[in-house]
C-alpha cells in the first residue's frame, strides 16, 4: 500500500484477509506487507527454499505490477526509483525468473501464483514500450497463474463498499466455499471471475491458465 509513487488503499487489507482463509484452510503462511526490494527479495527466497516435492506452494500479491515486452514485474514499496523500463528489471521483481522458476526448481507438488497486481500507474514513466495491466504468462505442469484481470487490462484496486481489491474480495469468498466443498481449484478460479466481470459489467475479467 505504501508505495512511493501512486500508493494504494487497499493491498494490506487483502494480504492479511487472505492469510486468515489460508490458515483456516491448513497452509502455513508467511505475511509480508509493504515489503521494499531487498526485504521483497529475501521474503521470496525463504518462502521457495521451504518448498518441496511434498508441498503446495502458493505465493499470492497484491499491489502494483506491470508488464515490459511480454515480462510481468511486482513493484517493490521504493518505487519511486523506477523511471523506464531499464530500471524494472533492477529494481523490481520478475515474476517468472525470481518468484515462478524458483517455485518450479524446488518441485512442488502443485505451485500455485495469484496476483492481483494490474493496478495503473505503477511507475514514472511516459515510454510506449510500456504495456497495460499484465502479460500471459505460459506456466509449466504442475503450476497454476491466476491473474485479477485479463492480460493488458488493469484491475480496480477497491470494491463498491468493501476494504478489499474487488478480485480479492471474491477470492476470499470462493476459498472459503472450496475448502467446505472440495470444489476444484479450476472451479473456484471461473466462479471468482464470473463474480468480478458481473460486478464490473464486464470491465474486469480475471483469468488463468
Amino acid at each position: 500500500a505504501n508505495y512511493e509513487y501512486t500508493p494504494l488503499a487497499n493491498p494490506v487489507n487483502d494480504v492479511v484477509d487472505i492469510a486468515k482463509v489460508l490458515q483456516q484452510i491448513g497452509f502455513k503462511v508467511t505475511l509480508k506487507t509493504n515489503l521494499n526490494q531487498i526485504a521483497m527479495n529475501t521474503a521470496i527466497r525463504q518462502f521457495t527454499s521451504r518448498l518441496s516435492s511434498q508441498s503446495v506452494g502458493l505465493f499470492y500479491f497484491a499491489g502494483h505490477g506491470t508488464q515490459v515486452d511480454g515480462r510481468n514485474y511486482l513493484l517493490p514499496i521504493d518505487n519511486d526509483k523506477i523511471g523506464d523500463k531499464q530500471d524494472l528489471a533492477a529494481y523490481a521483481i520478475d515474476v517468472n525468473q525470481q518468484i515462478l522458476a524458483r517455485m518450479e526448481e524446488n518441485r512442488s507438488h502443485l505451485n500455485i501464483v495469484i496476483l492481483d497486481a494490474c493496478r495503473n500507474d505503477p511507475y514514472r514513466s511516459v515510454s510506449r514500450y510500456v504495456g497495460r495491466g499484465l502479460a500471459s504468462i505460459q506456466s509449466r505442469q504442475g503450476s497454476l497463474i491466476a491473474f485479477a484481470t485479463s492480460p493488458g487490462k488493469t484491475a480496480a484496486d477497491s470494491s463498491f463498499g468493501k476494504s478489499n481489491g474487488l478480485y480479492t474480495k471474491y477470492l476470499i469468498e470462493g476459498l472459503k466455499q472450496a475448502h467446505q466443498t472440495h470444489q476444484r481449484i479450476d472451479d473456484m478460479l471461473m466462479q471468482v471471475g464470473n463474480g468480478v466481470s458481473q460486478e464490473s459489467q464486464g470491465n474486469q475479467v480475471p483469468w488463468y491458465n
